[in-house]
């Protein structure tokens, strides 16, 4: 069921209400069963009154001959309780709606928050702009890559590098990057692992490589910014 309902954005309370209808169709059959039993002798009796209210133990044992009394005891019990736990799992329901929407609405504007800063590091980067794309990171940042864990310890020390870079980049034929997916696979309320694939091109739009890399993104000081990437190069 939870598959089913897995892309429904308030997916937690759908599922409640559903299962609120099962248990308030299985307790309507029940009692739909048990309203005609028949005596001994053929006759048969209701075992609810005009209302659809069961009529209680006062019913004499002869009308449900044809069931164990212990059998009939425990179903009896079960519809006087149903609704009591029927107004109960609603209650429940109501007083669960509000925090399951809000982790969603959380998780939501989580994910929002690091493609946004996805979106500007790809944007920078592929402008060039040294000072906006590190502004897209934490620091110290660490990228390993090729097998070495490179350490950027300051934005000071990242711009400079970047502006190097920038320089030499144009020469290999390369024009801009683009994201090709974007997967998060883990998120906190101050970390989110995104598992991405971008692609490097030339200025007529061909393709130089696609590389898959994993980014992680903190949440430090009230910012969301780049802390560590993983990159198959």
């Amino acid at each position: 069921m939870v598959s089913i309902f897995e892309n429904c954005p308030f997916r937690h309370v759908t599922i409640a209400l559903v299962g609120y209808i099962t248990i308030c169709l299985v307790n309507k059959v029940l009692w739909m069963s048990l309203g005609f039993i028949r005596e001994s002798k053929g006759q048969s009796h209701r075992l609810s009154n005009s209302k659809g209210r069961p009529k209680g133990w006062h019913c004499k044992r002869r009308a449900y001959s044809t069931i164990p009394t212990s059998l009939f005891r425990v179903i009896l019990m079960w519809g006087y309780n149903m609704k009591l736990m029927n107004s109960l799992f609603l209650v429940a329901v109501f007083f669960c709606a509000p925090i399951a929407s809000a982790q969603e609405i959380d998780r939501r504007e989580i994910e929002a928050s690091a493609m946004a800063v996805l979106d500007e590091f790809i944007r920078s980067f592929s402008a060039m702009d040294a000072k906006a794309h590190i502004a897209t990171y934490h620091f110290p940042h660490y990228r390993l890559a090729r097998g070495v864990m490179n350490v950027t310890e300051t934005a000071e020390e990242g711009v400079r590098q970047h502006q190097q870079l920038f320089k030499k980049l144009p020469d290999t034929g390369w024009f801009k990057s683009v994201w090709v997916d974007r997967e998060v696979t883990n998120i906190s309320e101050t970390k989110v692992h995104v598992k991405t694939r971008f692609r490097r091109l030339r200025e007529d739009g061909s393709e130089i490589g696609t590389y898959n890399s994993l980014y992680i993104l903190q949440k430090i000081k009230g910012r969301w910014g780049v802390k560590m990437r993983s990159s198959f190069l």
